[in-house]
């Protein structure tokens, strides 16, 4: 399991909607009922649904917890994401540079200039870092995601960890590229 502790980047990161920048850090846990399908669910410690994946064939469309979509995630590996349900407004896009790296490109609302986020995974696909940057130049990690314990064979759970100053809605986006990722090499195996 990865322990390194997340920090709050040097400027705000604002992709969605800079009113899912908190703050305070955020843990949010991910729990799947079947890797097979592209449904999760995202909720608080306390058990209060915040975002849930709608199942669809060719993409994820994430909504919020009265089932309105927020955005979609369409092409695997090097992912398009769009706002709402449909292709109507390009949000950001990551390249595939291996099994367990993505690169992530998006343009900051806030500072209106293009960045790079860097998402590592280890091959079992236990935990992913997603950093600020590249690791290799000592980015801050802005987030990490960690699988739990299988409960059983048909259901796995996970958890991220957001920091202070980061857009929660683009982490959870991030996140849903790295469970797809996960569900496409579990099947695999």
């Amino acid at each position: 399991m990865y322990t390194g502790q997340i920090a709050k980047p040097p400027m705000n990161i604002a992709v969605y909607d800079t009113s899912y920048i908190f703050p305070v850090n955020v843990t949010l846990l991910i729990q799947s009922e079947r890797l097979s399908y592209r449904y999760f669910k995202f909720s608080g410690l306390d058990g209060s649904v915040y975002f849930k994946t709608a199942d669809s064939f060719s993409k994820v469309v994430i909504c919020n917890d009265k089932n309105e979509p927020l955005f979609n995630i369409r092409d695997i590996y090097d992912y398009k994401i769009y706002l709402g349900k449909k292709k109507e407004k390009f949000i950001f896009k990551t390249k595939c540079d291996s099994p367990i790296k993505t690169r992530v490109i998006y343009t900051n609302l806030i500072t209106g200039m293009e960045e790079e986020i860097e998402m590592k995974s280890d091959p079992n696909y236990s935990y992913c870092k997603i950093f600020h940057g590249k690791e290799k130049e000592n980015a801050p990690l802005i987030a990490k995601i960690v699988r739990s314990n299988k409960e059983s064979y048909s259901t796995d759970n996970f958890s991220i960890e957001m920091p202070a100053g980061v857009d929660n809605l683009f982490l959870i986006a991030l996140a849903s590229i790295f469970l797809e990722n996960y569900r496409i090499i579990s099947k695999h195996n």
